[in-house]
């Protein structure tokens, strides 16, 4: 049986910001990272997963104001994924997930009720920077 994928997205340096987490199926692989992180920005509830509460909707107001800044250049807004090692490595977002499938899917394993869960996940991290400032 296939693991399944979870994929996370925080806001780099905004520990007060949730981090958004969602099931996604393995053709995401296939995909863009703008794609996946479109998914991951999106509040409606589907077949692998719930809407997001209300702490994770302020999350997402903030990293879509981040990512259209970054499409009219207002200022830098970076896409990284994160290792095993929290290592962060810049990607492009029109690059496809699965190019990096080596370096981004981490295997995971957590308890869930009474038995341990294996999984894979893809841990996204986004930076922004304002025009001139740090």
């Amino acid at each position: 049986m296939e693991k399944p994928i979870i994929t996370s997205l925080s806001a780099r340096g905004q520990n007060n910001l949730e981090t958004l987490t969602k099931q996604v199926n393995s053709s995401y692989m296939e995909r863009t990272f703008s794609d996946i992180t479109d998914y991951l920005l999106t509040n409606k509830k589907d077949d692998l997963n719930e809407e997001y509460s209300s702490s994770q909707i302020e999350t997402t107001t903030t990293l879509k104001r981040w990512k259209n800044r970054m499409e009219n250049n207002q200022g830098r807004t970076s896409i990284y994924f994160k290792n095993n090692n929290d290592q962060l490595t810049e990607i492009g977002l029109q690059d496809i997930i699965g190019d990096y499938s080596s370096q981004i899917l981490n295997e995971e394993e957590r308890p869930i009720g009474s038995s341990q869960v294996t999984f894979k996940s893809i841990n996204l991290v986004m930076d922004y920077t304002p025009a001139g400032g740090k």
